[in-house]
C-alpha cells in the first residue's frame, strides 16, 4: 500500500459552528481504504486557509518532502488545503518536483505532475473561488456596518472620548478621558497652541493612548481636532451620518478649531493631472514616479529620485507607458475554449459552496435552537426557586448575546452565497473583455483600468515591470498549461 498523508482542516469560524474533523477524517479513512493508500500520519487543524505561512500547512509540506516514500496526501476538498495563492505553488511543488499525487476526495478529484492543462487551470480557478468567497463574507461584515450607520449609530470602536457600550451597542461619553478631549478643543481654537504644546500640555493632564499609556502623536491629536464625531456626527465611507451619540462639543467650537487649522497651515500646490500618477514606482530605488510636459505637448514619465540615489532615471513617453501597460493587459484574454471550461468550473464550484451553506446554515439553526431551549429550562428553574435571580439574568444575558451572533452570522452567509456565483462572473468577464475595453478608452481611463488590474507595478528606467492583482495574477496565466507553464522551475 502506498504510504499517504492526511490533512483535515477547519477555520476558528467554522470551529465555532460546529463543523466535524471527526467527519472528514472518517470520509478520508474510507477513501484511503478503497484506494489502496496507507495513511501514516495526519494533520488535525482549526484555523483559516486565507492567509500565507500557515505552521500546519507548513509541517505537511516539510514532512512530505523530507520523506521520499510519501506518495499521496489527502484534502477533503480545494478550499481545506488552501484559500490563498502563495499555498497554491506548493501544491504545485509537491506534484511537479516532488513527484507527490493530491487528493481532494470528497470533489473526486486527483492532481499530479502527468495531469492535463485543464485540470490544472481547473485547481487555479478554484483557489480564485475560495478566496473570492472570503472577500464576499469581509463584504457582508462591511455592509452590517454600514446599515448601523444608516440608522445614526457609530459602527466601529469608540474614538477617544467615548466608549463602545456592549449592551446598546452605541458608543457613551467616557467620564474619565471626555473632559479632555473637550479642553482639547478650547485650547486649541484659541490659536495660541501648536500640536506639539497642546499635546504636553494634555498628557500632563492625563490624556494618553489608552492601551499603552504615551502621549499622543501629531496625527492622531489632529484626527481629533477634525473629527466631526465630537459634535454629533460621523463619517463612514466617506458619508456623512448624524449621530444617535450626546456630543461633546458644540458645531460652533468645532468651526473655529478648522480656523485655527487654517491659520496654522498654508495651503497646499496642485499638480497638472496626469494619467498614470501615482500608479508607479521606480524599480530601482522606491521613490514615486512623477510625469512632466516637454514643449508643450508631450508627456514623460520619469523617477522623482527623491532620496537622490537613483542610478536609472530615463524618461518613458506616456503613449509608449500605455503601450506597455495594453501588452500586460492583452495577457488576460481568454480563449472560447478556455472561457467555457472556467464557466463549467465556476459552476461546479458553486454547488459545492452551497452545500457548505447549508451545511453551516443547519448547525446555525441547531445551535440557536439548543440555546432558546437553555433559556426556557432555565427560566423554569428560576421560577422553581432552582436557581437565583441574579444567576438567571448572568445567563440570560450572556446566552441573548449568543443569540445576536449567530443572527448575525445566518445573515452574512445567506447574503455571502448570493454574491458567490455573480462575482465568479464578473473576474471571467472582465478578464475575457480587459484588452477591447482598455484599446478604445482615452489615457485616463486606461489608466484607471491598469490601476484595477495591477498593484506594486514598477518602471525600471524604460521598462515597466507589471505586477497582477489578485485574482488577476492566475487568471493571467490561462491557457494550456505547456504554454504558460513551460517547466518546473517556472512554474515555482
Amino acid at each position: 500500500m502506498k504510504k499517504t498523508l492526511l490533512y483535515l482542516r477547519v477555520s476558528s469560524k467554522e470551529q465555532e459552528l460546529g463543523f466535524s474533523l471527526d467527519a472528514q477524517r472518517n470520509e478520508g479513512v474510507k477513501y484511503a481504504v478503497r484506494m489502496g493508500l496507507d495513511i501514516v500520519r495526519h494533520w488535525q487543524v482549526a484555523e483559516s486557509a486565507k492567509a500565507q505561512g500557515r505552521k500546519s500547512f507548513s509541517e505537511l509540506f516539510e514532512y512530505a518532502i523530507k520523506n521520499k516514500d510519501i506518495g499521496d496526501i489527502l484534502f477533503e476538498k480545494t478550499d481545506r488545503a488552501t484559500r490563498n495563492y502563495y499555498d497554491l505553488i506548493k501544491l504545485y511543488e509537491l506534484m511537479e518536483k516532488h513527484d507527490k499525487t493530491i487528493h481532494f476526495f470528497k470533489e473526486g478529484f486527483i492532481m499530479d505532475k502527468f495531469s492535463k492543462s485543464q485540470d490544472k487551470l481547473r485547481l487555479d480557478f478554484q483557489v480564485v473561488l475560495a478566496k473570492n468567497y472570503i472577500n464576499n463574507l469581509s463584504e457582508e461584515t462591511k455592509k452590517g456596518m454600514n446599515e448601523k450607520a444608516n440608522s445614526g449609530t457609530y459602527p466601529s470602536v469608540a474614538p477617544i472620548g467615548y466608549l463602545n457600550d456592549r449592551e446598546t451597542k452605541k458608543i457613551v461619553i467616557d467620564p474619565k478621558s471626555s473632559p479632555l478631549v473637550k479642553k482639547a478643543f478650547e485650547l486649541y481654537s484659541t490659536g495660541n497652541y501648536s500640536l506639539k504644546k497642546l499635546i504636553n500640555e494634555l498628557y500632563n493632564n492625563g490624556l494618553a493612548i489608552r492601551k499603552s499609556g504615551k502621549k499622543l502623536s501629531k496625527g492622531a491629536m489632529e484626527c481629533i481636532l477634525k473629527n466631526s464625531i465630537y459634535y454629533g456626527t460621523f463619517k463612514w465611507n466617506e458619508k456623512l451620518y448624524s449621530g444617535d451619540h450626546e456630543p461633546l462639543i458644540t458645531k460652533d467650537l468645532f468651526d473655529r478649531v478648522q480656523m485655527a487649522f487654517k491659520r496654522f497651515n498654508k495651503p497646499k500646490m496642485t499638480k497638472r493631472n496626469f494619467a498614470f500618477n501615482g500608479i508607479l514606482t521606480c524599480h530601482a530605488c522606491g521613490c514615486a514616479i512623477t510625469a512632466e510636459l516637454k514643449k508643450k505637448k508631450y508627456i514623460y514619465y520619469r523617477c522623482t529620485d527623491s532620496k537622490a540615489i537613483c542610478t536609472n532615471v530615463k524618461y518613458v513617453r506616456e503613449d509608449h507607458l500605455a503601450d506597455m501597460f495594453g501588452v500586460e493587459i492583452k495577457r488576460l484574454e481568454f480563449d472560447e475554449e478556455n472561457f467555457a471550461f472556467i464557466k463549467d468550473v465556476l459552476l461546479e464550484s458553486h454547488q459545492h459552496e452551497q452545500e457548505q451553506h447549508k451545511e453551516t446554515l443547519d448547525e446555525l439553526q441547531k445551535q440557536y435552537k439548543e440555546i432558546q431551549e437553555k433559556i426556557h429550562k432555565a427560566y423554569d428553574d428560576k421560577l422553581r426557586g432552582l436557581i437565583t435571580e441574579a444567576f438567571w439574568l448572568m445567563r440570560s444575558n450572556t446566552w441573548q448575546l449568543e443569540l445576536d451572533d449567530i443572527k448575525a452570522n445566518i445573515a452574512r452567509f445567506e447574503s455571502a452565497d448570493v454574491k458567490y456565483l455573480e462575482e465568479g462572473n464578473k473576474i471571467l468577464e472582465l478578464s475575457k473583455h480587459a484588452y477591447s475595453l482598455y484599446k478604445i478608452q482615452d489615457m485616463h481611463e486606461k489608466a484607471k483600468l491598469a490601476q484595477i488590474l495591477s498593484q506594486n507595478s514598477t518602471l525600471d528606467g524604460t521598462t515597466l515591470c507589471f505586477h497582477y492583482r489578485k485574482p488577476f495574477d492566475i487568471l493571467a496565466q490561462k491557457g494550456p498549461r505547456q504554454v504558460w507553464l513551460p517547466g518546473q522551475d517556472s512554474n515555482l
